[in-house]
């Protein structure tokens, strides 16, 4: 068993928060509680501009994202889509926007957050087309960004890294925009995956509870016959080596540990440049919570944007 040495600020979220379960059910039907994590806003003077906008979906429907430029002495950036974690059910362009503009000052990057929509409202494939969608839409870049398309990330944590890793298989399959690198927080991997024994102990009160999984994934996915589909499981993804090269930043106390480091040894098994990189004393969920962790969620982003540097400048 692991001897368990949170730092004070992982203490204090817990403490303050726990556990969070969403979802309540009733005669109604499926019940959601949404209440906005309420958090410090940062504006870091290395972001030139933040921008509110939207592209249309392949139904028709308005997504909202939010573009972060940063400072820069370079004419023509590299872009990184981004997508929020949250279970595929809570979350939006708020809940990651410290995060995203640590990444763009790191990155050197034109930044993408995108608020696709959730689940159970709007369950699976909806939230993953949306991703897909806004991959689309950047490469065939309408609004004429400063941005270099052969320098592309697709990046995000816990469940927006499940669906940046999906679209990164769906470009494959669907010969979609070519991706330069995944840049994942503690990804959701792995629908059919049980929690390893050495994770157990982090099963309840680390930030992401694993009955709470189950559940984000039973009203994300909606039907257990598609818990296998690369696009819901991209662990599951049998070509691994015709993905890009991936990092993954885990928490060193998480139920997911155990499925990121499984990926990433599978992804370098296969010859795909991958890398692993762990941040001691903190849990599950701790990216981008400003009043808790801006120092480990920049630390988060500078690796994420070393990694994204050696690839692109290879």
């Amino acid at each position: 068993m692991t001897s368990i040495q949170l730092k004070p600020e992982a203490k204090r979220y817990i403490q303050n928060h726990g556990s969070y379960n969403p979802f309540t059910e009733n005669e109604q039907g499926i019940q959601i509680e949404r209440t906005p994590f309420l958090q410090r806003h940062i504006q870091l003077a290395d972001i030139k501009s933040i921008e509110n906008t939207y592209f249309i979906a392949k139904d028709g429907t308005k997504i909202p994202i939010r573009i972060y430029t940063p400072h820069t002495d370079e004419t023509i950036l590299p872009v990184i889509l981004y997508f929020h974690g949250g279970g595929w059910a809570i979350g939006d362009l708020d809940y990651m926007d410290g995060g995203c503009q640590y990444l763009a000052k790191h990155s050197q990057a034109i930044i993408v957050n995108v608020d696709y929509r959730l689940a159970p409202e709007h369950p699976y494939p909806i939230p993953q087309q949306d991703a897909y969608d806004a991959l689309n839409w950047i490469y065939q870049n309408p609004l004429q960004l400063p941005i270099d398309l052969k320098r592309l990330a697709v990046a995000g944590d816990s469940a927006g890294g499940n669906l940046a890793a999906s679209i990164a298989v769906r470009a494959i399959e669907e010969q979609g925009p070519p991706i330069q690198a995944l840049l994942l927080t503690y990804p959701a991997l792995d629908a059919t995956a049980t929690v390893a024994n050495e994770d157990l102990q982090f099963a309840k009160q680390y930030g992401l509870d694993d009955d709470e999984l189950d559940l984000y994934y039973r009203y994300y996915v909606q039907g257990n016959e598609r818990l296998t589909h690369p696009y819901v499981s991209p662990a599951l993804y049998e070509k691994k080596a015709l993905l890009p090269p991936t990092i993954i930043v885990s928490a060193a106390y998480d139920v997911l540990n155990h499925e990121g480091e499984k990926f990433i040894e599978e992804l370098q098994q296969a010859g795909v440049q991958a890398e692993r990189v762990i941040l001691d004393g903190l849990i599950h969920s701790f990216f981008s919570k400003m009043d808790y962790f801006e120092q480990e969620t920049e630390e988060a982003t500078i690796h994420l944007s070393n990694f994204f540097h050696s690839i692109i400048q290879d």
